[in-house]
């Protein structure tokens, strides 16, 4: 959903000076005018962002693909700046907790576990694949597909992810399909396979952006931790690629205790150039799939990071607004949690989130996993990401999946017992 996110006055020859609003995301950055020629174009995205999600869609799928694409170029800009942005609408928690469809919002898809980085301590743990090795991979046209289905669930917004997504040939594609069925996508990337003609093609398709991970401040320290040396300038030049085809980027720096010192060092040689950068890895969560936890030695001590506060009932809604696909195909509620629903192109994705019973169940589950570990409306907390905090403790992610296992089983009960 797009959302103003900055004052705006009408000048004197008939353009708009626009100031951003401060936020924890972003300082104040330098006012923009538009001239009289761009005022227009400015009116209808303020009428735009008055109306519904429902109504905004709607306009969009009304644009012809040319007009559509030029239109995501300028909100693009404009988000990048702080002047816009755009949203996923919550879900809508009695639908969750009365086992009704919630609208479909948002895809996380990991469209290869393929990596050229061998991180030290990277969250797909024994599942990460080689850039050449082969691991079974959806094909071009089952992601296309799965692009079309997710649009008439109404889903407006995914991320695509790995692994490394730049390896896979058919990324523009998948892209341009999830583009033309109104879905706007954000890429994870580390940026070192992109190319000046990969960032010019990006232009062309739906993206609120890109962010960018670097993992060190030159080849040596990013070198120890991806194991891939070469990369940390590769990934530079990919971002600047980025940067000058005007495509939104934002650069994470993954603070270890071996890099956070020279953290400003990076910041001093991008932000000239336009490139914002925030530093990430406050503490490293375990392998997504068995739990392991990494290295002690690993996260960086001491970062500083103000509590967040929590401000509606559940810090987030896997299954209720949003599902995980994996490379093959099988589905997670949680990018971050393997606790698997079946397969999307195997069970179809309107299957999933309309009927499974394995899918309501887990949703029903969230809000009472949420509150016994104190994620309640108000909460201050070190990281809203209940995932991020089972996998960060010894044993919290088999701890999990026992729980979720002992709710299934009750389910089952009080379904005989209806019967």
């Amino acid at each position: 959903m797009i959302e103003i996110t900055c004052s705006y006055q009408r000048q004197q020859d008939g353009g708009y000076r626009l100031r951003a609003w401060e936020s924890w995301r972003l300082k104040a950055r330098t006012p923009l005018t538009l001239t009289d020629s761009w005022a227009e174009i400015w009116e209808g995205l303020v009428d735009l962002a008055q109306a519904s999600e429902d109504e905004q869609r709607g306009r969009l799928k009304e644009m012809g693909r040319e007009v559509r694409t030029a239109f995501m170029s300028v909100l693009s800009t404009l988000q990048k700046g702080g002047f816009v942005r755009l949203r996923t609408r919550h879900a809508d928690e009695e639908k969750i907790r009365s086992s009704q469809s919630p609208r479909l919002a948002k895809l996380h898809l990991e469209v290869t576990h393929r990596c050229n980085f061998r991180c030290t301590a990277c969250y797909l743990g024994t599942q990460l694949g080689t850039a050449t090795a082969p691991k079974k991979e959806a094909t071009t046209e089952q992601w296309v597909e799965l692009a079309r289905q997710a649009g008439q669930l109404g889903c407006t917004f995914a991320v695509l992810t790995g692994g490394e997504p730049f390896l896979r040939k058919d990324l523009m594609t998948i892209l341009e399909a999830l583009s033309n069925n109104s879905i706007v996508s954000t890429i994870n990337t580390n940026a070192s396979c992109i190319t000046s003609a990969k960032a010019r093609a990006l232009r062309s398709v739906s993206l609120t952006g890109v962010e960018a991970t670097l993992y060190g401040y030159d080849r040596a320290s990013a070198g120890r931790y991806t194991g891939n040396r070469p990369g940390f300038s590769a990934a530079l030049r990919g971002v600047r690629a980025l940067a000058q085809e005007n495509i939104p980027v934002r650069v994470k720096y993954f603070a270890t205790s071996d890099n956070h010192s020279q953290y400003e060092r990076l910041v001093r040689e991008l932000e000239p150039q336009g490139i914002h950068t925030a530093l990430i890895g406050h503490y490293i969560h375990g392998d997504i799939f068995e739990g392991a936890r990494p290295s002690a030695s690993l996260p960086a001590q001491g970062l500083p990071q103000a509590p967040v506060v929590q401000k509606r009932a559940l810090p987030c809604y896997p299954a209720g607004t949003v599902l995980n696909i994996e490379p093959d195909g099988r589905i997670r509620a949680c990018p971050k949690v393997a606790v698997h629903f079946g397969n999307v192109f195997e069970d179809g994705l309107r299957n999933v989130w309309r009927k499974s019973q394995k899918v309501n169940a887990f949703r029903r589950f969230w809000f009472d996993y949420c509150r016994s570990e104190g994620y309640v409306k108000g909460a201050r907390k070190r990281s809203l990401c209940p995932a991020s905090n089972l996998l960060s403790q010894p044993d919290g992610l088999p701890d999990f999946r026992r729980r979720w296992q002992q709710f299934q089983q009750g389910q089952e009960r009080e379904y005989v017992q209806l019967c």
